[in-house]
């Protein structure tokens, strides 16, 4: 009996353990489902007209690992698919970043064997993002495309272009059926920086110009400067300098951050408190003695936008994210 007892015990502790474990496997899948996703879309074309391009790297090894530093999940797809072609230019010694070595040391997995466009649910995702380089100019601009960016847009994703990114947005129509980028803030590889690359007459039009012309709000900075600029769950950025600052502005609209979580918490708090009561019923005077008592002055007001309105999280898990100093160098 002693020994039937024993076993008895050790075979309910396992199936105990059994249970926890089978619990914890259960809370992991339930946490990984409730994860974000970012989706990043590349141009297929290695060549504009005669000229070698590709997708420049910055544009997307930049926003993936600052999506996965957020704890968001990232599939990067392509116009068709298969291995994406990454505009040599952007891997000379001047332009290549940490995140372009970091992509590449670890075998370029997420840029090879990529999926089409075309079959990417962009329901399933939370941000749609679409990376730039002079490839763009032939296979971004299209009807599919567009209808691509416009649903996702439709159903309420966050929308993110970089640099020639944009190409995307110029066939997108909007819910009323007029150009998407009509009346919104917008940022675009400027047709300066188109010049000074010596690009300006192999394009098959000049982005800026044709995003003003479908009425968008053009706002750029410096040839080569950072400028991403967001206007409701549309994001842009300028130029590669722009990918992570771009990515990071797309991150905040969907990962809230630990600042207005904490804001809600002491909300809560407060109403729930007896001194919430109290602070009603003070006297008059003192009221007024409290007007007087100078406002915390915000960091924020200092910070760039990109810093602004990224997460806390994610600034704390940056260190793996190489932001781009701002460069006076041509590329693209």
């Amino acid at each position: 009996m002693g020994c039937n007892g024993s076993k008895q015990k050790e075979e309910k502790k396992a199936a105990t353990d059994g249970d926890k474990t089978l619990l914890q496997q259960n809370a992991g899948d339930a946490k990984v489902e409730g994860k974000k996703r970012a989706l990043i879309v590349s141009t297929s074309s290695a060549l504009m007209g005669e000229h070698k391009t590709g997708a420049w790297s910055e544009e997307i090894c930049g926003p993936f690992y600052a999506f996965q530093g957020a704890g968001i999940d990232v599939t990067v797809c392509s116009i068709a698919g298969g291995d994406i072609p990454v505009d040599e230019g952007s891997l000379a010694d001047q332009f290549k970043t940490e995140n372009d070595k970091k992509m590449i040391e670890s075998g370029s997995g997420p840029l090879k064997g990529t999926a089409t466009l075309e079959s990417v649910d962009t329901a399933t995702y939370d941000i749609v993002f679409f990376a730039g380089g002079h490839g763009t100019c032939v296979d971004f601009p299209t009807d599919a495309v567009g209808k691509k960016l416009s649903d996702a847009f439709a159903n309420g994703k966050v929308v993110a272009t970089v640099c020639h990114g944009a190409m995307a947005l110029v066939t997108a129509k909007g819910a009323d059926g007029e150009p998407l980028v009509k009346g919104k803030r917008v940022a675009c590889f400027t047709d300066e920086e188109e010049t000074q690359v010596g690009l300006h007459e192999k394009v098959p039009f000049l982005l800026e110009a044709k995003l003003k012309e479908l009425g968008g709000l053009v706002e750029s900075t410096a040839p080569w400067s950072d400028q991403s600029v967001q206007d409701g769950k549309l994001v842009t950025g300028q130029n590669p300098q722009s990918s992570v600052s771009c990515a990071k502005l797309a991150i905040a609209l969907v990962v809230p951050t630990s600042t207005e979580q904490a804001a809600v918490q002491v909300e809560k708090v407060e109403e729930a408190s007896p001194a919430a009561a109290e602070k009603e019923e003070l006297p008059t005077q003192e009221a007024e003695k409290t007007e007087d008592v100078p406002e915390p002055v915000s960091e924020q007001k200092e910070a760039s936008p990109a810093k602004e309105s990224a997460p806390e999280e994610y600034k704390e898990a940056a260190p793996d994210v190489i932001e781009m100093e701002t460069k006076t160098t041509l590329c693209c």
